[in-house]
């Protein structure tokens, strides 16, 4: 229920949503931020990007992708909200033991990591945000003369970046709720040596194989360091 694809790279991966095992277990009925949804194909995005970056740096990043389906876990969330059977929580436990395994195999290796949670989301029109107004933020606005990109913390400031969409869409300044400031994944791994940003795409740029593949491409070259 949990793959995991281990590299050289000071680079790891998780995506925690686009599980879509089925399981017979309880399904989830509460929690804060509560969703069931899938982001549907954020796995081959995450693909997508490793294999770029494989091609660019010549070591390869280290991905961990939960199977499970969101309706009977959500792995980026408190333990106490993730699930309400037993058997869920221990891949809980094991999604995020090796989380904590992997960044410190990987900080061994090179010192610092950078983590990076991957998610899709449909709610706001940009292509691309990020959960902290950072040099992750800085650093994907070099990319931003084929998408649109705009940190949470900005909107939430009303400060909006706003560049050209590769899709015409309107960006909108909107109230932002709590769950997309600072996921629980991305929160937890965070300390000495150890950069984490949740990344969040739009569905739109994951449908498209030949469009996926091209954000894949931009987002490798800005992680390369």
């Amino acid at each position: 229920m949990v793959e995991v694809i281990r590299g050289e790279a000071a680079l790891l991966i998780s995506v925690p949503h686009d599980g879509s095992l089925d399981a017979s277990l309880p399904k989830r009925e509460s929690g804060a931020d509560f969703s069931l949804d899938r982001d549907v194909n954020s796995a081959l995005l995450a693909r997508d990007i490793a294999a770029s970056y494989a091609g660019i740096q010549g070591s390869h990043p280290t991905l961990i992708i939960n199977r499970l389906h969101r309706i009977y876990l959500d792995v980026n969330r408190p333990r106490s909200e993730a699930a309400t059977d037993s058997n869920a929580l221990q891949i809980y436990d094991l999604y995020h033991q090796t989380i904590q395994a992997e960044t410190r195999r990987l900080k061994a290796l090179h010192g610092s990591v950078l983590f990076v949670d991957l998610h899709a989301q449909a709610t706001y029109p940009a292509d691309l945000m990020t959960d902290r107004e950072s040099t992750a933020l800085l650093a994907l606005q070099k990319i931003a003369h084929r998408y649109s990109v705009y940190g949470i913390s900005a909107i939430a400031r009303a400060d909006l970046f706003e560049h050209t969409c590769l899709l015409p869409c309107s960006l909108v300044i909107a109230p932002v709720p709590d769950g997309f400031l600072d996921g629980y994944t991305a929160k937890s791994v965070r300390q000495s040596g150890i950069q984490s940003l949740q990344l969040e795409v739009h569905a739109r740029q994951l449908r498209n194989e030949t469009r996926r593949r091209q954000l894949a491409d931009a987002l490798a070259r800005l992680l390369v360091r």
